[in-house]
C-alpha cells in the first residue's frame, strides 16, 4: 500500500502497521549510529493525539512515530527531534562523523572533570587570559625548569628581579646605547664600529632583550661566518650592549649573568707571523715617499692607531718635552693618553717647525691605503695593524713592562699580557728602536 495515499477513514494504527510501524517494529530502539569512537543514539517514541474525525459519534485516537537523536556536545546534552526515521538517521551518521574528526572538538566530561573546569575559569577571570594560553605557558615553563618549583621559581624572581626589570626591546636597547655613546663623545671610529656591529644584532633579533639566549647570540655569531678576531670583536660590542641593559636600562637581571657574557670566545690564531722585522721596517721607510714617511714613523715608532694619526696635529708632537699628546677627542676610548717620542721616532720626523694635521689625507681610509701602498712599494707583506702591533710587541720586550706598554698604546693590561708577551725578544725589540734615518 502507497502510505501517502493511505484512505482517511482507515484507522491510524491499521495504517502505520501496513507502513513505517512494520519496519520500526524490525528494529531495536534505541540505536546506537558510531563513527569512530563517537557514537550517536537515536530514540523512537509514539506520539498520542486525538483527532475529530467522522466515524459515527466517536473521535479516533491517533499515534504517530518520534525519532530523537541524542549525543553529548560540550559536556551537554544534545537532543534533535525528527518525524522521519530516514532524516534522524542521517542526522545521527552526520553528528557522529563531526564528533569522530574533531568538529565539535570536545569529549563527554565527567561532573568532576566540569567542575574542575568551572573553578578554573573562574580564577582566571581576573587575568583575562582563557585556560589554553595560561596551559601553554605552564607548559612551557615547567619544561625550562624541569623538576624544580613553579611557584618557587616565580617568588625568586620577583624578589631578585621581577620588579626591577623594565620591557626593552632589543632595537630600542641598541638605539639608546649608541646614543649614550654619542653623548659621551667617544671616538668616531669606535662608534662606527658599534653602530655597523650592533646595527646587524637589532636586524637579527626584534623581541624584548631578555629573551635572548646564549645558544641565539653564538648561533647568530655563526651565521655571520667571521673570522676569529673580528668573532670577537662583534661579541665584545654585544657584551658592552648587554651590559648597558643590565646596569642602565633595567631590563635584565642584575644578580645573573646575561646572556652575551656566557657567549663563545673564539680562540684567535698565534699572531707571530704578523710583525715586521727590523729589516723589514728599514726597507719600508727608506723607500717610503717623503709624504708618507713621517706616518709610517710615527705609527711603528709610537704604536698609534690609524684613525688616532688621522687626527694627530703637529702641535700634539711636542719635540721640546719628548711627548706626543693625545687629546680625548682624538683616541679610541676617548682618554687622554701621552706617548714618549723615542730617540729614532724624533730622527725621522721633520726638523723644521710645522702646524695643523702631519697628513693631507681626505679619510682615516686613505691615510690607510697611502701606508699600505708604501709598504707594499718596498715589495714587502701588507700584514693587517702590524704597525701598531710592531710598537706593543717590541716595546713590551725592552721594558718588560705590561702596564707601562697598555698606558703608552691605549690598551688593557690584560691584552697586551695575552697578545704581546714573548712575542718579541729583547734583542729584537732593541734592534727595532735602533732603526734611524741613514746619513745624509
Amino acid at each position: 500500500m502507497n502510505l501517502a495515499t493511505r484512505p482517511d477513514s482507515m484507522n491510524f494504527d491499521i495504517w502505520i502497521t501496513f507502513g513505517q510501524k512494520a519496519v520500526m517494529n524490525q528494529r531495536d530502539f534505541p540505536e546506537k549510529v558510531s563513527s569512530g569512537p563517537a557514537t550517536v543514539t537515536i530514540y523512537r517514541t509514539l506520539n498520542r493525539f486525538a483527532s475529530p474525525v467522522k466515524n459515527g459519534a466517536s473521535k479516533v485516537t491517533r499515534r504517530y512515530p518520534i525519532y530523537t537523536i541524542y549525543y553529548l556536545h560540550a559536556g551537554k546534552a544534545v537532543r534533535t527531534r525528527f518525524n522521519n526515521y530516514d532524516k534522524a538517521k542521517a542526522e545521527a551518521k552526520k553528528a557522529a562523523r563531526a564528533i569522530a574528526f574533531g568538529q565539535m572538538s570536545r569529549r563527554h566530561l565527567t561532573d568532576d572533570e566540569v567542575a574542575d573546569y568551572v573553578s578554573t575559569r573562574e580564577l582566571l577571570v581576573d587575568y583575562g587570559k582563557s585556560l589554553l594560553p595560561i596551559a601553554n605557558e605552564f607548559a612551557a615553563a615547567k619544561q625550562a625548569l624541569g623538576d624544580a618549583s613553579l611557584v618557587q621559581a616565580a617568588h625568586f624572581f620577583k624578589k631578585y628581579a621581577g620588579d626591577k626589570l623594565k620591557p626593552c626591546t632589543v632595537p630600542v636597547a641598541v638605539d639608546v646605547f649608541i646614543q649614550q655613546k654619542k653623548n659621551e663623545k667617544v671616538g668616531a671610529y669606535h662608534l662606527k664600529d658599534l653602530e655597523s656591529r650592533l646595527g646587524k644584532l637589532k636586524e637579527a633579533f626584534k623581541g624584548e632583550i631578555s629573551a635572548v639566549t646564549v645558544t641565539d647570540l653564538d648561533d647568530w655569531l655563526k651565521r655571520l661566518h667571521l673570522e676569529p678576531r673580528t668573532h670577537n670583536n662583534y661579541r665584545a660590542a654585544v657584551v658592552q650592549l648587554f651590559n648597558f641593559a643590565k646596569s642602565k636600562l633595567k631590563a635584565l637581571p642584575h644578580f645573573l649573568p646575561h646572556a652575551a657574557e656566557e657567549t663563545t670566545k673564539v680562540r684567535e690564531p698565534s699572531k707571530d707571523n704578523e710583525v715586521y722585522t727590523s729589516e723589514e721596517i728599514r726597507q719600508i721607510l727608506e723607500s717610503a715617499p717623503e709624504t708618507v714617511r713621517h706616518l709610517i714613523a710615527i705609527r711603528a715608532f709610537s704604536g698609534i692607531r690609524n684613525e688616532e694619526i688621522w687626527k694627530l696635529t703637529w702641535e700634539q708632537i711636542d719635540l721640546a718635552t719628548g711627548w706626543i699628546k693625545l687629546r680625548k677627542a682624538a683616541t679610541k676610548l676617548q682618554a687622554r693618553r701621552i706617548i714618549p717620542i723615542l730617540p729614532n721616532l724624533r730622527a725621522w720626523l721633520p726638523t723644521n717647525t710645522r702646524t695643523g694635521s702631519v697628513h693631507g689625507y681626505a679619510s682615516a681610509k686613505t691615510l690607510s691605503q697611502a701606508v699600505s701602498n708604501a709598504i707594499s712599494g718596498a715589495k714587502i707583506e701588507v700584514k693587517t695593524n702590524a704597525l701598531r702591533k710592531c710598537y706593543a710587541s717590541y716595546r713590551l720586550a725592552v721594558l718588560n713592562n705590561i702596564e707601562q706598554v697598555a698606558e703608552e698604546s691605549g690598551n688593557s693590561p690584560q691584552i697586551i699580557r695575552e697578545e704581546y708577551r714573548e712575542l718579541a725578544t729583547m734583542e729584537e725589540g732593541e734592534a727595532w728602536f735602533s732603526i734611524f734615518p741613514p746619513p745624509s
